[in-house]
């Protein structure tokens, strides 16, 4: 069996109200939400490795420039828990509810992040740059700091 057929596409929602999400679909993994950035987020092209390209817009702001990477091509295997990802961009990545748990974020770029509910328990976040990241809700539990976080949105810290 060759390599799974790869699609991406958008659902548009014509009452103006619900955010547009991007979506991936594969032969072996089926239809997956790629969510948005906020508001409305348009999946336009996808590559040979799987990444994604498109188009998004954060509530009421301008339209960003978005790219979906697999796992994988992060070092991983189906989740962000327990990753190494020292160093890493994802700066603007939109990681709301999302795993981070046991994962090494040292030195990595998370500004302007969307880590809203996110479970960062146990994770090493020396040195991240959480400018302007929102960790509304975020799980920070037994977490090492001591990161640049000039401006970041930390409102609750639940879990404590």
């Amino acid at each position: 069996m060759g390599d799974p057929i790869r699609t991406v596409t958008s659902k548009r929602h014509s009452d103006g109200l619900n955010p547009d999400h991007a979506f991936s679909w594969t032969s072996a993994g089926g239809m997956v939400d790629l969510g948005s950035l906020g508001r409305d987020a348009f999946a336009t092209a996808v590559n040979d490795s799987g990444q994604i390209a498109g188009y998004g817009y954060v509530d009421g702001g301008p339209r960003y420039a978005v790219t979906w990477r697999p796992f994988a091509s992060l070092g991983c295997d189906t989740t962000l828990a327990g990753c190494n990802l020292k160093g890493v961009s994802l700066a603007g990545a939109y990681l709301k509810d999302g795993d981070l748990s046991d994962a090494n974020l040292k030195g990595a770029n998370l500004s302007r992040a969307n880590l809203s509910g996110a479970n960062l328990e146990n994770a090493n976040l020396k040195d991240a740059n959480l400018t302007n990241a929102n960790l509304t809700g975020a799980r920070l539990r037994n977490i090492e700091m001591f990161a640049n976080m000039e401006r970041e949105h930390v409102l609750t810290r639940s879990g404590s």
